[in-house]
């Protein structure tokens, strides 16, 4: 009969020498992580099916052939997230030593603290690898049962000195601290402490800034590889390109100027292999079946390098004849990255009002405030669900318009229009044929559900989620949308009955 001792001895070397599960990286992630309201505002199980170019990127965490992976992808395209994702597969089934870099201590901290930690704390898989002591998860180093993960910022090069480590994960590599006379290139010093493991993984990432950047050297290292879809009428595959948008080129009106409502309603991708006119509905079906191509033959040897960037946000506006201040961005995660990009596209307007700063017209950040939120007309003086504020800029140079929205009143809205236009004032709701069972699975994610209220004991009936794992993103968009729709005032919205807090005796 085995000793204490011996038992926990033998446990540890079942763990070490138990096999890599034949479960891909995708859907183990699918099945074990989860996104809450701390973290985004879309919370639910990490899916995917909205973002199918991250699969083959997490695949090369399992990849034996991949030494090297290179995002070179804009901002909010889930970088990072997919970061997230792969190493906690590697803790629960490749344990190894890991070093995350970042450009600053104080951003690795903050990022440990409100991303990573509650990442980890909300997965029931994740949780049994923490260590009974609590004092050993720490926001800078973590010991885990079967691996430790430190996380640094590139402008403390001292803290990368003589720590061997399996997996470098470069996050933001464009922002890192240069070399000086004295000390080498943060990222060079992180490279340099996973030559001890035959088996090491880099994992770079970064928006990239320019040509000289880090970021864009790595990619033209690699093999270069680019998004494709299937064509819907010849089945080759292509790639998506700005020149390829098509509209009428009658679509004018008396004046000689664009006719927006003709041309939205011309335009459509033209196939580059067969000319055939691909509609949106198609193209995100296709999208769905896309396919990352490599471009670059002469690549260094398992170094995957990956190109994407946000421009598909921008061709789909001008493919539909939106105006810039017409586009609105959910601001709900990274605001400052979102500002940042809504800035490239509008102009600058000089105020009315004396005394008030210029302000950009054009593409809209947006958030979502919670159920109680509301704000008055500044003409009318009356309660309204909507208000548009200012975004925080590092700068008094000029305004950014952030547009807020109570989501629980726009919740009620949305409802009404669902149920038809007798139910909403006599607007109709209606959809494109790309709406699948998925979108009104994420149209069904929140349900009415009777909550106490403070110390009243008064009951209401709040939007609640059905589940924490249950997947809202689309019913978010739709949600924004209606607030856009409101403050250009196409949808009127008084004139759909201001719903009643429903109060249960």
């Amino acid at each position: 009969m085995l000793t204490p001792i011996q038992t926990e001895i033998l446990d540890d070397l079942r763990a070490i020498w138990k096999p890599t599960p034949q479960q891909s990286v995708t859907d183990w992630r699918e099945q074990n992580l989860l996104l809450t309201s701390r973290q985004t505002e879309h919370p639910g199980p990490y899916s995917t099916a909205n973002r199918p170019y991250v699969r083959e990127p997490l695949e090369c965490w399992h990849d034996p052939s991949v030494t090297d992976v290179v995002l070179c992808w804009g901002s909010q395209t889930s970088k990072t997230t997919t970061l997230m994702a792969g190493l906690c597969w590697v803790i629960d089934n490749e344990p190894s030593p890991v070093l995350w870099l970042m450009p600053t201590e104080l951003l690795a901290r903050s990022f440990s603290r409100t991303r990573w930690m509650p990442f980890l704390e909300e997965s029931d898989v994740m949780r049994r690898h923490f260590p009974d002591d609590r004092k050993k998860i720490t926001l800078l180093e973590q010991h885990f049962d079967r691996c430790t993960l430190t996380f640094v910022g590139s402008n403390s090069p001292a803290n990368l000195a003589s720590r061997p480590i399996r997996i470098l994960v470069a996050d933001e590599v464009d922002k890192f601290a240069a070399a000086t006379s004295r000390e080498a290139a943060a990222l060079e010093l992180a490279l340099q402490r996973t030559k001890s493991y035959s088996s090491s993984k880099h994992f770079l990432t970064s928006t990239p800034t320019t040509l000289e950047g880090e970021i864009w050297q790595h990619f033209l290292q690699g093999d270069q590889r680019r998004f494709f879809i299937p064509c819907p009428h010849c089945d080759r595959p292509i790639k998506l390109l700005w020149p390829q948008v098509k509209w009428d080129p009658q679509a004018k009106d008396e004046s000689g100027a664009w006719h927006l409502g003709r041309v939205r309603a011309s335009a459509h991708y033209q196939c580059q292999e067969c000319a055939g006119h691909i509609s949106d509905a198609q193209k995100v079906v296709a999208v769905r079946k896309g396919l990352w191509r490599p471009e670059n033959a002469n690549a260094i040897p398992g170094v995957r390098s990956y190109h994407l960037s946000r421009e598909e946000i921008r061709e789909a506006q001008l493919a539909h004849g939106v105006t810039d201040n017409h586009v609105g961005i959910d601001s709900g995660h990274a605001a400052a990255d979102v500002y940042a990009h809504c800035l490239r596209w509008g102009r600058i307007v000089p105020s009315r009002q004396p005394g008030l700063l210029p302000m950009h017209v054009g593409w809209t950040p947006m958030k979502g405030r919670e159920r109680d939120a509301s704000w008055k007309d500044p003409k009318t003086k009356q309660p309204r669900p909507y208000c548009l504020g200012s975004a925080a800029l590092p700068h008094r140079k000029f305004r950014l318009p952030l547009l807020e929205f109570n989501g629980d009143f726009l919740l009620d809205i949305l409802a009404k229009l669902r149920k038809g236009p007798e139910r909403a004032g006599g607007f109709r709701w209606e959809l494109t044929g790309q709406a699948d069972d998925l979108y009104f699975r994420h149209l069904d994610a929140k349900v009415k559900k009777p909550e106490v209220i403070g110390r009243s004991g008064k009951v209401q009936v709040i939007w609640r989620l059905r589940s924490g794992r249950w997947p809202d993103h689309l019913l978010d968009c739709e949600l924004e949308q209606l607030a856009m729709a409101m403050i250009h005032r196409r949808l009127p919205w008084a004139t759909i009955a201001q719903p009643e807090k429903e109060e249960v005796p």
